[in-house]
């Protein structure tokens, strides 16, 4: 008997478990041309997620021979795909950005083995991890080269293999540095020479392997590229002379933290190098009197480009050449590298090259190259919604950290109003205010908005989460269009939420007056229970219930989880959203809310399948009038994305996975569904196989259908129709 009721059980688990997953299990697509504007100005890129520390790769991506760019952004560690339209106009591409791996710190695409594919060198514990690129039609896929890579040291027999070692905040040289066809290495940082730029030669082609391969040992090592030291303590330079702790001298210190940006600035066949540094504002030109075989640094531009408008961003800049306007001429684009303090609105410097790709000439251009074509909300955007002028079209409000003003500022929060201007089966926005209802003023920091009715006077009232815990009311005073212009209540009822709040405004227990759930930093949630009334509400200690649900988001290595919980009722079922951390959206299935001790029921920890970015805040509601929820998201980079049950049109066809005259599926790589569509309406029975054969799934559709690939294990699939067979990659 006791083995049966166990059977039972699990088979009531797994059932419960499909039912819930089956349940809301519409398919969302990122909506990354959902029109929105600034100032009157359709952004191209509004809903594609912000940048605050981009890191930019220019790269081949969509195989259209047109020069596309990769950013990697440090603050939210995700990787964005802006795909080269023509004419210096870069689109997000949702599609591509979500075919790379996982990624922290930095990461540079390079072509090593010249195959036409771009290659992923990227951060991995002190060191670099490369992922190989490969390219099916439209597909890019990466697969994992090294998880570390080491150089061969034949002076240290016992130690034979170290890793080429790179400081996290640094950002590497990765180039040809001598002209002979294979990838090498320059970065700051190695122990037994701190100050100075090593040199790693890749051996490829020595050893007869061509551009093909990443070969590194201790004869192919300068621990003294460029003869050239930097100061320890400062961004001063010594030309002409090398000291390396351990080799040749002791006092050599630990370097704090370098970017290189090397390239041939006067085209005479050696490297030049742009450094930045970790304290500084400014960036130096080392100039390469050597060649291509032994470098010697003969001077230097301390504050380059001296001849023109010289870089000036706070703080710690990294240079990067890539084409910035379509001309076929490389220019230099400048971001901040600093984890702390560096600017996050405005923060990508153009200077044009009005020279030649042999003879650099910088002309600066602008301070918002590319983020100007994006929704940027500073830092940690943290959204909310709400019908702020009884339209009955729902409206966005974003929270944040705080907008960079200048070095030393008061971190400073502010709202702001995404109000739309479309119709209810079609939303549209318009960023309306950037200091929304003045909040500014009251000095408050990482603001989490929420909106509901606390005094039963039908209107919604705001209440604000903030850094240290505390909850903030304001009253809503308006009439069809929301006021909120006094703080009624600070820190309401004395609820302290821990560190970082961020209140839900809903009534759990279905009493008549709404309560609030709050998430916390720590990843757990508070459910503070009204035992007042619809117009007279009431919080004391006695009604918190704290770790409601039994969950905690913080993951094995992380040191903070960040609920932000949106709870949404979808049929008889309560579902419990939030944002998190790491990234992901988890949602959970309540099963029964009134209990005080109930455990909420995992149904997904990345219901998206996309990682929108660190420290991830969601807001859901109908915006198109479907039943079917949408979803927003902010993340630490202080941008957003859109998430619609509504597909989305690609902005061509090689934003499509796998397309042709008859039919189409996409996304690709896919992970919990896949779109499949037809384009003229025309039926047609299409199979889907796994590997060895195996029929998966088999239909005749006439327009368009979803594939559910719940249950599926990560790997090559292929779509089949009479005259043709796509290759379908699944990875969740």
């Amino acid at each position: 008997m006791y083995l049966y009721a166990v059977g039972l059980r699990s088979f009531v688990t797994v059932f419960f478990t499909l039912a819930i997953n089956i349940l809301l299990a519409q398919p969302l697509y990122h909506a990354a041309s959902l029109a929105v504007y600034r100032n009157g100005i359709l952004l191209d890129n509004g809903w594609c997620g912000g940048l605050d520390l981009p890191q930019i790769s220019p790269a081949f991506i969509d195989n259209d021979n047109l020069e596309d760019l990769f950013v990697f952004d440090r603050n939210n560690n995700r990787g964005y795909v802006f795909l080269h339209k023509g004419q210096g106009r870069y689109v997000y591409s949702f599609h591509y950005s979500g075919m790379f791996p996982e990624m922290e710190n930095w990461a540079l695409l390079r072509d090593f083995n010249k195959d036409g594919v771009p290659d992923i060198f990227c951060y991995a514990n002190s060191g670099m991890k490369i992922f190989r690129g490969k390219r099916n039609g439209n597909i890019l896929f990466f697969e994992l080269l090294t998880s570390l890579l080491t150089y061969t040291d034949y002076f240290n027999p016992a130690y034979p293999q170290v890793n080429v070692y790179v400081l996290t905040d640094d950002i590497p040289g990765i180039i040809d540095v001598n002209g002979d066809g294979d990838m090498d290495i320059l970065v700051f940082g190695n122990l037994l020479s701190s100050s100075s730029c090593q040199y790693y030669e890749n051996q490829s082609v020595e050893k007869g392997y061509g551009a093909d391969s990443l070969i590194f040992d201790s004869y192919g090592l300068d621990q003294c590229w460029g003869r050239f030291l930097e100061s320890d303590i400062s961004n001063s330079i010594t030309l002409g002379y090398c000291k390396t702790g351990g080799i040749e001298g002791h006092g050599a210190g630990r370097h704090a933290g370098s970017t290189l940006c090397p390239f041939d600035e006067d085209g005479d066949g050696d490297l030049d190098l742009l450094l930045g540094d970790i304290t500084y504002n400014t960036m130096i030109m080392l100039r390469n009197g050597g060649d291509a075989q032994q470098a010697d640094i003969k001077s230097f531009d301390s504050i380059f480009p001296r001849y023109n408008i010289p870089i000036q961003l706070p703080v710690f800049p990294a240079g990067f050449i890539a084409d910035g306007d379509g001309d076929g001429i490389k220019d230099l684009l400048v971001a901040p590298n600093a984890r702390n303090a560096y600017k996050n609105v405005n923060n990508v410097l153009w200077y044009k090259n009005t020279g030649t790709n042999k003879n650099f000439i910088f002309q600066y251009q602008s301070d918002s190259f590319l983020v100007r074509t994006l929704l940027d909300f500073g830092s940690n955007a943290k959204v909310a919604v709400f019908d702020h002028n009884s339209d009955g079209l729902l409206d966005i409000v974003v929270g944040n950290k705080s907008y960079y003003t200048q070095q030393g500022q008061l971190e400073v929060s502010r709202l702001a109003l995404l109000e739309n201007i479309g119709t209810p089966q079609k939303p549209m926005f318009k960023l309306a205010s950037d200091n929304y209802q003045n909040i500014a003023q009251f000095l408050m920091k990482e603001l989490q908005p929420a909106f509901g009715d606390l005094d039963g006077d039908g209107k919604s009232d705001m209440l604000l989460g903030d850094f240290s815990g505390y909850l903030h009311f304001f009253k809503n005073t308006g009439g069809n269009m929301a006021a909120f212009p006094t703080l009624t209540a600070p820190q309401y009822f004395n609820i302290d939420a821990s560190v970082l709040a961020a209140p839900y405004i809903y009534d759990v227990d279905s009493d008549g007056d709404n309560d609030i759930i709050c998430g916390r930093r720590d990843g757990t949630l508070n459910w503070y229970i009204n035992f007042g009334s619809k117009t007279n509400p009431s919080f004391h200690k006695d009604s918190v219930v704290t770790n409601w649900g039994k969950i905690n988001i913080t993951g094995i290595y992380e040191v903070e989880g960040c609920t932000q919980p949106v709870i949404y009722r979808k049929s008889d079922s309560l579902f419990l959203y939030t944002g998190s951390n790491r990234g992901t959206v988890f949602k959970f299935y309540i099963p029964d809310p009134l209990q005080r001790n109930v455990v909420f029921q995992l149904v997904d920890s990345n219901f998206l399948n996309f990682n929108v970015g660190r420290r991830a805040t969601i807001a859901i509601a109908d915006f198109d009038g479907d039943s079917i929820p949408d979803i927003v998201t902010g993340n630490a980079s202080g941008g957003l994305d859109f998430f619609t049950s509504t597909p989305q049109t690609p902005s061509n066809t090689s934003d499509l996975a796998e397309s042709d005259s008859e039919w189409y599926f996409f996304p690709n790589p896919a992970g919990s569904y896949l779109s499949v569509a037809t384009k003229n309406r025309e039926p047609k029975r299409l199979v889907l196989m796994d590997i060895a054969g195996n029929r998966i799934w088999e239909e005749v559709i006439h327009d368009k259908t979803f594939i559910s690939l719940e249950g599926l294990p990560n790997g090559i699939y292929f779509l089949q129709s009479s005259k043709q067979t796509k290759k379908l990659i699944v990875v969740k």
